[in-house]
């Protein structure tokens, strides 16, 4: 049987539960409703590292930890084109084809997009003004991509919540009507509703990107596909007083990831699963699934068992690396984060205080709880 093609899509800025299919009543996410429908969602992934705007590289090793390009060159041996498009931080040299933002201006090709479309509408006043928006852009080139790669592919989409999100999408939500965050400020609820708000806009906004992409590929009768969604970290939307990117502690509202695996023969569909998983587990997975070989997969581990059979044995701990000094190590119930530069430590029992609010490093309780998650890693 043929390889499948790969379709990677990441979000920067995105919790686990911002999709209909998670269970959010307020958001509509149809696109990425129905990939969930044909695939399986993990309910407990995380992030592999969690940044600030201004230290993050968002690139394929960052994101997907050092088996990732050595998982590129294994696809490249196996006869796939690969190609990255839009927030993807990479150099050049990783992909076949690269049409990405972000960094140096000369490697900006959206940025360069924007600068010709504004000298075009200078040069030709009577033009109607062009819409710059980003989200749109990258869904252009994604659906490019696939248009005109040739089979198998791997293509990966970097799209963000974080920008400037066209009026329309803006002003979808009704502030006053959508659910707050659990424990989130009553003091500025008005601002909080309408941040709130966008956000979920620019969600949705993405989400008919991802439909454009998927009806290209139908389109085009490319339907071996195996989809993976999921974001590089989540957000604050009030959580402990903190919003978006803001310095904070490595709490679940930015660790806690989205993670959507479908197309993959054999594999569970239509279901949740709640092992914890890591986004670094993304590569083992697919060169599992593959049936290619390789010993680079470092802290990637496959999902491809737990996948086609609930209950398999899988990650009992997992470590997320923060802004400097600070690392958390989680297991299903509980998390434990230091910060070295400050000297502080913080456990949490999840079980028990799933919004991380009882700080338990300074009880009895603390001392066997450390010694047992320091010998799972």
């Amino acid at each position: 049987m043929a390889r499948p093609n790969i379709i990677l899509i990441t979000v920067d800025g995105m919790r686990w539960n911002g999709l209909g299919s998670m269970g959010n009543p307020d958001i509509r996410t149809p696109n990425l409703d129905a990939l969930a429908a044909h695939g399986l969602s993990f309910t407990h992934a995380a992030a592999h590292r969690v940044q600030t705007p201004a230290n993050r590289a968002t690139s394929f090793s960052d994101t997907f930890g050092t088996s990732a390009l050595p998982m590129l060159g294994c696809l490249r041996q196996a006869g796939y084109q690969t190609g990255a498009v839009g927030t993807v931080g990479s150099t050049g040299d990783d992909f076949d084809q690269l049409v990405q933002t972000g960094g140096d201006e000369s490697n900006d090709a959206y940025r360069q997009w924007c600068t010709a479309e504004l000298a075009a509408l200078q040069a030709h006043p009577e033009r109607e003004s062009p819409s710059l928006d980003l989200t749109t852009w990258i869904g252009n080139q994604a659906v490019r991509f696939c248009q005109s790669a040739d089979e198998p592919f791997l293509l990966w989409a970097g799209f963000t919540t974080q920008t400037d999100t066209p009026s329309a999408w803006k002003n979808m939500y009704a502030p006053g009507a959508l659910q707050l965050p659990d424990g989130a400020p009553t003091a500025d609820e008005e601002l909080l509703r309408k941040r709130l708000a966008a956000h979920y806009g620019a969600i949705s906004h993405m989400d008919r990107q991802i439909g454009r992409l998927l009806a290209t590929l139908t389109a085009r009768g490319r339907t071996n596909n195996v989809f993976i969604f999921t974001a590089t970290q989540g957000i604050y939307l009030g959580d402990h007083g903190l919003y978006e990117d803001e310095p904070g502690l490595l709490y679940d509202a930015i660790v806690r990831v989205p993670l959507i695996i479908g197309g993959l023969l054999g594999q569970r569909k239509g279901e949740r699963d709640n092992a914890l998983v890591s986004v670094l587990d993304f590569p083992a997975t697919m060169l599992d699934a593959l049936n290619i070989s390789t010993t680079e997969h470092h802290d990637s581990l496959s999902l491809l068992p737990q996948m086609r059979l609930a209950g398999q044995p899988h990650r009992k701990a997992l470590t997320i690396d923060g802004e400097d000094t600070m690392r958390a190590i989680r297991t299903a119930r509980y998390k434990w984060i230091t910060d070295k530069s400050s000297n502080t430590e913080y456990l949490f029992d999840l079980q028990t205080d799933p919004s991380e609010r009882n700080n338990l490093s300074n009880t009895r309780q603390a001392l066997p709880i450390r010694k047992m998650l320091a010998g799972l890693l």
